[in-house]
């Protein structure tokens, strides 16, 4: 397996894990308990073997990555005034 097949496989395997946290977002799950469920299912994923891969990797494959994390954040965070969101620490 190379490197990039990693990423591609980590993105998927997170991405699956975001519709989850859309259905407890819907199941008005608090905003706490969302956080928790990304810092403790989504972002381990994420991070799998990252001293390994972290200095090779291309920026694509970053953009990947930090999009989950995007896309995250905006399902946490979606109900928030758009200036409390700029101001609020990162949940990662």
């Amino acid at each position: 397996m190379k490197r990039y097949d990693h990423i591609t496989t980590v993105a998927s395997k997170a991405a699956k894990r975001l519709w989850f946290l859309k259905k407890l977002k819907r199941a008005r799950v608090s905003q706490t308990d969302l956080v928790f469920f990304f810092q403790a299912v989504i972002r381990p994923i994420l991070e799998y073997a990252c001293p390994v891969w972290y200095t090779s990797i291309t920026g694509q494959q970053s953009k990947q990555l930090e999009s989950i994390q995007r896309l995250a954040c905006q399902i946490i965070l979606k109900d928030m005034n758009i200036g409390l969101r700029l101001h609020c620490p990162r949940i990662a």
